[in-house]
């Protein structure tokens, strides 16, 4: 069975990377603790990363898949996982991966006052589900049926927890869907965003931890070892059968009122901008690799 490889030529390190091997130790956590304080628009301090496998009591328990889980200085976690490869079943993975260590960490003694504030951020690199935006934001929130207000916490409870709201409480869910930002960096979070879809930074930012990350995070200043190393993680990867079929399907939902010619530049957009060869797309559509290059440089034209 062939293999269909992804087009991959980045400048600085990949934040993928980055949080899985560089932003270990406390003094590294400027970068990471940037990202969130954008993301989230107010202040984060990291006090330390957590081993989401540490509670796991046998071996037959399903793995929690997060690149980072991490505490705050106002004990609240958060976890971060980066996604490349499409996953059907992906808003179900977000909820288990929450629910799990929400569970995991309350022991058995403790009072549910202890259940912690968890923040679910997903950087995913395929079209995940339907929509315009490149960042989402889901959150819990309480509406009476008949009355239409909003539920609010009493007296007391905003005195212990300090906030108004049972959303407050609650997981709290972002996905960015990086390929579908649109390169215009006109906010410190799309400044972030920008450097997430082409690692390399905006000709101007100002957003909190991207200084650190521009000196820190080169390519060409990574030491001959870690390179290597760098280089066979950033090799080529390869799609799935799944992968080969959901591009297919989502080119031909693009353009399937609009005949074959306009289908199959339907097809050729959504695979190109996924970051997929053009040797993939000629024999996707069924073109020669002159017809498919002549319409990609098309593109955005």
């Amino acid at each position: 069975m062939k293999e269909w490889r992804i087009i991959d030529d980045r400048k600085l390190i990949s934040f993928d990377w980055a949080i899985k091997r560089l932003l270990r130790n406390k003094a590294d956590f400027g970068v990471l603790e940037g990202f969130l304080s954008t993301l989230l628009e107010r202040d984060v301090q990291i006090v330390e990363l957590l081993d989401p496998e540490s509670n796991k009591q046998h071996a037959s328990d399903r793995q929690v898949v997060v690149d980072v889980l991490c505490k705050t200085s106002n004990n609240a976690l958060v976890l971060i996982e980066v996604q490349f490869h499409h996953q059907l079943f992906f808003f179900h993975r977000i909820q288990y991966n929450a629910a799990k260590i929400i569970s995991e960490r309350l022991r058995s003694n403790q009072n549910f006052d202890q259940v912690e504030k968890v923040y679910a951020v997903n950087l995913v690199y395929f079209n995940l589900g339907r929509g315009l935006d490149y960042v989402y934001h889901g959150k819990m929130e309480f509406r009476g049926m008949n009355q239409r207000d909003p539920l609010l916490l009493s007296k007391k409870q905003q005195q212990v927890y300090n906030c108004t709201h049972p959303s407050d409480l609650f997981l709290e869910v972002f996905i960015l869907k990086v390929n579908q930002f649109d390169d215009v960096a006109k906010s410190p979070l799309s400044e972030w965003i920008y450097y997430l879809k082409n690692e390399t930074l905006p000709e101007h930012y100002t957003a909190k931890g991207l200084s650190l990350l521009d000196e820190q995070f080169k390519v060409r200043a990574m030491e001959t070892s870690e390179l290597k190393d760098y280089q066979k993680y950033r090799a080529p990867k390869y799609l799935t059968a799944e992968e080969v079929d959901y591009y297919l399907d989502e080119g031909r939902e693009e353009g399937k009122y609009e005949g074959m010619a306009l289908q199959k530049r339907a097809i050729i957009a959504k695979a190109f901008k996924q970051g997929l060869d053009l040797e993939f797309i000629s024999d996707l559509v069924g073109m020669s690799m002159e017809e498919v290059l002549r319409e990609v440089n098309n593109l955005d034209h």
